[in-house]
């Protein structure tokens, strides 16, 4: 009975248990191609996580934007999580069949249903403004039943969607720095 198997290009084996404990199972060698090796201690397909904070600015100069994380956190008001959950099984419908561009839309809650958490990613900062619009209706909504406790967008919003986010405390932007 195999319990974990872990497959790279550099190894491949599972733990087994038997009546007498653990046992490694190693099985022979497979070949690697030079290619598949890491080098100079990065892992294949991936590029140093040093952004150039001059290149970023160019790219952002020329409008070239990607992927928005959007990170929010909040505080039920007393007696108003049953209406939270009602409305935001109303946004996850919307996301669902209205949004083209949101990649993911997560709510997580802590344990004693007090507060929760939102995680929205955006293929971009269109999309991002797409979901704004969509979920409008809903959105005031949902917020009388919240406190904001913090919110946070991640990435290189486009100017227009910096103009639309100017003036306001929540979300508070924090663009890129280093990446991998």
């Amino acid at each position: 009975m195999w319990l974990v198997r872990v497959e790279s290009p550099w190894a491949c084996f599972g733990l087994e248990v038997t009546d007498g404990g653990w046992i490694a199972r190693l099985p022979a060698p497979r070949p690697m191609l030079a290619s598949s090796l890491p080098t100079a201690g990065r892992l294949p397909g991936r590029q140093s996580g040093y952004v150039d904070p001059t290149q970023q600015r160019k790219s952002q100069e020329a409008g070239a934007v990607g992927e928005l994380l959007g990170i929010a956190r909040f505080k039920f008001h007393e007696g108003k999580v049953e209406e939270y959950k009602r409305l935001s099984a109303q946004a996850m419908e919307i996301v669902r069949t209205k949004d083209t561009g949101t990649l993911q839309y997560d709510t997580y809650f802590n344990d004693d249903q007090s507060e929760c958490v939102v995680i929205e990613r955006y293929r971009d900062s269109e999309a991002a403004m797409e979901h704004a619009a969509n979920l409008a209706d809903v959105s005031a909504a949902v917020l009388a039943t919240v406190s904001v406790v913090h919110g946070e967008l991640l990435g290189e919003p486009s100017a227009e969607l910096r103009a639309k986010l100017a003036g306001s405390e929540v979300p508070q932007l924090f663009t890129p720095y280093e990446s991998m």
